[in-house]
């Protein structure tokens, strides 16, 4: 689970996204995909939306950044997003 990886707080919920390769074949079931690694923390209110991060670069994990980030938000977005 997430909490079983470094810098992952423990209401966090991971899962992968399958996407096509080539968006062109996107309904060819032999087409290459892609994974996309997510990772959520919910709203600690009343939801209005999502709030996506995109670390980019590499060299570090990108959950472990979106994770960082998000204690670093205002409350007013932990609390609606």
């Amino acid at each position: 689970g997430p909490s079983d990886q470094m810098g992952i707080p423990p209401n966090a919920e991971c899962g992968l996204l399958s996407v096509p390769v080539d968006w062109d074949n996107a309904d060819d079931p032999d087409g290459d995909v892609a994974q996309l690694a997510l990772l959520r923390i919910k709203a600690t209110g009343e939801k209005i939306g999502s709030l996506l991060i995109n670390p980019g670069g590499p060299g570090e994990s990108g959950k472990e950044s979106a994770a960082s980030m998000s204690g670093t938000l205002p409350a007013e977005l932990q609390e609606r997003f």
